[in-house]
């Protein structure tokens, strides 16, 4: 005769990780369903199977050297992105280099509640850990400011797995209470073509977003 078992309450550690999970997987979810639109896509081209050719449908650039840096904001969050960056279409905050084979975009935007900066990106970081494999990531947060003065943390996480190169910047700004992650991508055996961190020098929060 088997016993009844008893089921242990979560103690405050369990309720911690569980609430902190939840707003990771905001914070990756979007930007998981966008590389696999992105991968997928890349297997299913015709014989050519270069994602040039996805790109070329998605704008016919002429002359873009000239083009301006231009505005982007969502969710309470704006970054200015280089001009000659494409949209990708059917997917928000996602973006096409010159190259057409690098893509960056805005991968998730997260409450931070009452975690402190430096724990919630360590967590984050063991969360991409179970399905990624960590080549390089900050140990400590670097200390910034917007234009408008608000301050933030960021630190970079760069991962691969068996296909694809990740580039992330995680955002934390503790004074308004938001994540933010920022994510370049390119082919496993590729190099980028540019840095992300040139998006996230300009991001903007909140109130401040749309002006």
């Amino acid at each position: 005769m088997e016993r009844n078992r008893i089921k242990r309450a979560p103690d405050k550690k369990d309720l911690f990780l569980l609430v902190l999970y939840v707003m990771i997987l905001g914070l990756v979810i979007r930007g998981a369903s966008f590389l696999y639109g992105v991968v997928k896509e890349q297997r299913e081209t015709s014989d050519e199977g270069d994602v040039s050719q996805q790109a070329e449908n998605v704008e016919d650039v002429e002359d873009v050297a000239e083009k301006e840096p231009y505005l982007y904001w969502a969710d309470g969050v704006s970054f200015y992105v280089d001009g000659d960056w494409m949209p990708y279409e059917g997917y928000e905050g996602a973006f096409i280099l010159p190259d057409k084979k690098s893509f960056y975009q805005l991968q998730g935007i997260s409450q931070l509640d009452a975690y402190e900066p430096e724990a919630f990106y360590n967590e984050l970081l063991k969360f991409y850990g179970r399905s990624y494999e960590i080549e390089r990531a900050d140990e400590i947060l670097a200390e910034k400011s917007t234009v408008d003065g608000d301050r933030y943390k960021v630190g970079r996480i760069e991962m691969t797995d068996q296909t694809t190169r990740y580039m992330i910047d995680v955002v934390i700004c503790q004074e308004k209470d938001i994540v933010v992650t920022l994510c370049g991508q390119c082919a496993k055996e590729s190099n980028f073509s540019g840095d992300i961190g040139s998006v996230t020098e300009t991001i903007r929060f909140q109130a401040n977003a749309n002006q």
